[in-house]
């Protein structure tokens, strides 16, 4: 986790996806809930975009080992 620059603070966020039980459209909200939070198509498209754009973090050691997705760092920052 990455430190803010200057306070030596960090946080950290984890967002939950969950589909309503009632919902009338099942397929697609299950193809949401899998394009946000899964490796659809092996490239880690969606996290590699948080990272990349907002510096966030995640669970997925392996995305990682794109070279234009390094765990962020402060040194980034400046």
């Amino acid at each position: 986790m990455t430190m803010y620059p200057g306070t030596g603070q960090t946080y950290m966020w984890t967002d939950s996806y969950a589909i309503n039980a009632k919902t009338k459209t099942l397929d697609d909200a299950w193809k949401l809930v899998r394009f946000l939070g899964g490796n659809l198509t092996g490239d880690w498209h969606v996290q590699r975009q948080w990272c990349l754009i907002s510096g966030l973090d995640n669970p997925y050691p392996e995305m990682y080992e794109h070279p234009r997705s390094s765990p962020p760092t402060i040194a980034g920052w400046t």
